[in-house]
């Protein structure tokens, strides 16, 4: 059993192939006594992903390790994956990925939070997979107290 597991995720790594966003060196100014580092922000390309019957935490351990995302997992998330993408956003394939499971990830600073979709709701107050949009206007002809009534 063990040795299935460990050939199934040896598997998925073969399989996945990334590729990483390059960034522009710069050269260092003059004036400057030390250059100060750039965070890259960890979002990649993936070109293949093809998974069979994979549990869920071994999915998002491998996303972590081929990304640099930094992932949190709840302790009800379970699942397994079967799965096969070409070119899409290891953000999105994780959606898709935790979406097909009930699943569900919360983004707090650089952290992605794993939880079940039930687990979402609670604590954002809105499904997963609504899409909600925030919009701030300036009033012109009223003032806030009186819209707030409305």
């Amino acid at each position: 059993m063990l040795l299935n597991t460990k050939r199934v995720l040896l598997t998925a790594v073969m399989v996945i192939v990334l590729t990483m966003p390059a960034r522009a060196q710069e050269a260092p100014d003059s004036s400057e006594a030390a250059p100060a580092e750039t965070a890259v922000s960890p979002s990649s390309v993936i070109d293949v992903l093809e998974l069979s019957d994979m549990d869920v935490l071994d999915v998002i351990k491998l996303i972590v390790q081929k990304t640099g995302l930094n992932i949190v997992v709840g302790q009800n998330v379970t699942g397994k994956v079967t799965i096969y993408l070409k070119d899409v956003d290891a953000r999105d394939a994780l959606r898709i990925i935790l979406e097909s499971n009930g699943l569900a990830y919360g983004e707090e600073g650089n952290i992605l939070r794993v939880m079940t979709a039930q687990d979402y709701e609670i604590k954002y107050g809105h499904k997963f997979d609504d899409n909600i949009q925030t919009k701030i206007m300036t009033l012109s002809h009223a003032e806030a107290a009186d819209i707030y009534e409305i």
